[in-house]
């Protein structure tokens, strides 16, 4: 085992720190020569150029068949990094100044856009499962959730027509509008059970009014209840990462494109 696994730190990691700590050192011996800085701006620029297209590469990966070429992990890591890279390339390449012209700004504000959202996402899918795993029962994909919404409904529905007025009162005021559609809610972010040990106290507390062949009627209600806000949590959780997706990919396509328009400007005039 090579020393930089035994301390827990990959390749990947060195040879960013590398590039980065590189990079910054480039661009302080840049100032030295501030007669070559028109050479030293399009070196950046033609650095930053191939970090975008290295990032780009794991957009690629995921569409070919079976995904080959290593392990996911190693190229989502390359993904970050690279953004990282090429953002900090980016500034250097406008010398950490605010550009000019609707172009420039348009490029400078999309990269800071990109890079803020990558890093987003990155949280957001290691958060994520680890709330799926810490506080729901199971694993449940997301194109699922409406149907399995339906049959617990219907299951709720056929319960609670055999149980008593107490029961279906409590069920028609508290809970039918829980079970009628998926309800994702933020509250599932902050709590991924949606409260449900607070909701537990109003079937304890119905609960102490009923028979015995009543209680084993609410208990099995309970418990479609419970299954019905695991349902929500799923909803709410994975809602997140594809509208994260919403707001970074079609953003990078933009940036790819006006980076093109960049270079042809920059090679036509």
């Amino acid at each position: 085992m090579s020393e930089a696994a035994r301390k827990g730190t990959s390749p990947g990691t060195i040879a960013f720190t590398v590039l980065v700590v590189a990079s910054l050192a480039l661009y302080v011996a840049s100032r030295f020569w501030p007669r070559a800085r028109a050479a030293w701006q399009i070196g950046f620029g033609v650095a930053a150029l191939l970090a975008m297209l290295a990032t780009s590469a794991y957009a690629v990966r995921r569409r070919l068949p079976g995904r080959p070429l290593g392990r996911a992990a190693a190229w989502l890591r390359w993904h970050l990094y690279g953004g990282v890279l090429f953002q900090l390339l980016v500034l250097m390449h406008s010398e950490f100044r605010a550009p000019q012209g609707v172009l420039n700004w348009a490029l400078w504000l999309l990269t800071f856009w990109m890079t803020a959202t990558g890093l987003l996402g990155l949280w957001i899918q290691r958060w994520i499962p680890r709330a799926i795993t810490s506080g729901l029962a199971d694993e449940v994909h997301y194109d699922r959730i409406p149907d399995l919404v339906r049959t617990l409904a219907a299951r709720a529905e056929a319960l609670v027509a055999s149980c008593s007025d107490p029961i279906q009162s409590f069920y028609q005021t508290s809970l039918a509008a829980t079970f009628a559609a998926p309800r994702p809610s933020i509250v599932f972010y902050a709590d991924v059970t949606g409260g449900r040990y607070a909701r537990k106290k109003q079937f304890e507390f119905l609960a102490n009014a009923l028979g015995g062949e009543e209680r084993g009627k609410l208990d099995r209600l309970e418990r479609l209840f419970r299954a019905k806000l695991e349902l929500d949590a799923h909803c709410s959780l994975q809602r997140a990462l594809r509208w994260w997706l919403v707001v970074h990919v079609p953003m990078a396509v933009v940036l790819l494109s006006l980076v093109t328009l960049h270079v042809y400007f920059a090679l036509r005039y």
